[in-house]
């Protein structure tokens, strides 16, 4: 498994707020509390956790909806965000995408019924997630 890089390192310190980059408790709490309880201190960070810490940080929460493509729920849902119109236009690939920026935030709300990463849930929580969108677009609709 891949280790934190010191940019990341120097990242998330430039990202802290200021309380939890000159109280050392207050930032192992934090850190012990978003990586559920696995580690309490930057450099026990995996790349991927440093990664969604620093976009996190950043107000970013697109992390929160990537995808797994070999997961059928996974595809549901993507299936759905189409639907409700959560797309914007990837330059990129020159396609209209599902905007994982809008599905994130949407996860991490108080209006999603789990409120955690996508690759996170299991078969039964990705079944609430389904539920709750499709309520959403038949209220839209």
């Amino acid at each position: 498994m891949k280790t934190i890089t010191t940019q990341q390192t120097k990242q998330i310190f430039g990202l802290f707020p200021k309380h939890l980059s000159q109280n050392k408790e207050e930032r192992a709490d934090f850190i012990y509390h978003f990586t559920d309880k696995r580690v309490s201190s930057t450099k026990e960070l995996t790349y991927q956790e440093a990664d969604n810490l620093i976009c996190f940080l950043k107000g970013d929460y697109s992390y929160y909806a990537k995808f797994d493509n070999k997961n059928h729920q996974h595809a549901k849902i993507l299936s759905l965000c189409y639907q409700l119109g959560w797309v914007s236009f990837n330059k990129k690939s020159n396609k209209v995408l599902v905007s994982l920026k809008t599905l994130g935030k949407w996860l991490h709300s108080e209006k999603s019924p789990v409120r955690k990463p996508l690759q996170e849930m299991s078969t039964q929580e990705c079944r609430k997630i389904i539920h709750a969108l499709e309520n959403i677009r038949n209220k839209t609709t």
